[in-house]
């Protein structure tokens, strides 16, 4: 990061915790590569917090922020628009200050798609896909699924009502998908894992060492392809449970690079260094 002077233009993430993300990191050295007078700074916002927040960028100056857990489907209340993608989740990571306005986007689906496509070389289409967590990251997750045209979409969260609520948007939007609500610990939910041809854990379990296990592992096939969108840390306890049973799998790096690629874009209109991205994050992580 280069000198912060009086014209540098400040974005931000906005989350709660904020302390283990390399957001920062990642985006101060690709404005750096390119040049821009940019700045990236995380923002410890609680709950009760986050209207001020958000509606306190505008009056700072702000270009604009990220927003993450567990802020991503509430922020919707206090922007000026959201773009058609993000209505369609219900949720944004990605804001954007223009023109005396607060603009929503949600980069997360498209962050999640690449990554799996690109890095771990699965095709989508036709497959079973379960997702666990039905929050900011698992609706985009699962929106991004639907139009990407696998056969069956089963959703678990702890609150019954946001899987439910879940699987009315995708059924409002790609009625085609199969798309059901299943009880964490129910039979069902074993079922569905034993079955799956791709696992998501979307929730935040795994960021902390005693976290429970988002799964049974005993359910999971050795065919199955295991993403967990958590990257701190690199690997998590269900991806070293998912690769003792011989699965392949993925933890959330990929997913965070090029979500932040294209939030980088948004704030700029400048193309970032994607490999450069993804350098600092594996150097922070410990992965040369």
């Amino acid at each position: 990061m280069g000198e912060i002077k009086g014209t540098t233009k400040l974005v931000g993430l906005i989350g709660w915790p904020v302390n283990h993300s390399l957001s920062p990191q990642m985006h101060n050295a690709a404005f750096a590569d390119k040049g821009l007078d940019f700045c990236y700074v995380a923002f410890p916002v609680k709950p009760a917090a986050l209207k001020q927040a958000i509606l306190g960028l505008h009056a700072l100056g702000m270009i604009g922020a990220n927003v993450t857990q567990p802020h991503k489907e509430k922020v919707l209340n206090y922007l000026d628009e959201a773009s058609s993608e993000a209505q369609t989740i219900g949720a944004v990571n990605t804001i954007l200050v223009k023109e005396n306005r607060l603009l929503g986007y949600n980069t997360d689906a498209m962050g999640f798609l690449i990554s799996l496509e690109k890095e771990a070389k699965v095709q989508l289409e036709g497959k079973r896909i379960v997702v666990i967590g039905a929050g900011g990251a698992g609706r985009a997750i699962s929106v991004g699924v639907a139009f990407s045209r696998v056969r069956e979409i089963t959703l678990i969260d702890v609150v019954k009502d946001k899987a439910k609520r879940l699987v009315a948007a995708i059924q409002a939007v790609r009625p085609e998908v199969k798309t059901v609500a299943v009880e964490p610990a129910s039979e069902q939910f074993a079922k569905s894992v034993e079955a799956a041809d791709i696992v998501v854990n979307a929730t935040a379990l795994g960021l902390r060492s005693d976290d429970p296990l988002p799964l049974d592992p005993a359910h999971l096939s050795k065919k199955t392809f295991v993403f967990d969108s958590i990257y701190i840390p690199a690997e998590t306890p269900l991806l070293k449970a998912a690769r003792e049973k011989g699965c392949r799998a993925l933890n959330g790096t990929g997913m965070l690079v090029h979500q932040g690629s294209a939030a980088f874009k948004i704030w700029t209109g400048v193309e970032p260094n994607i490999v450069l991205m993804r350098d600092v994050v594996t150097k922070a992580l410990g992965l040369e």
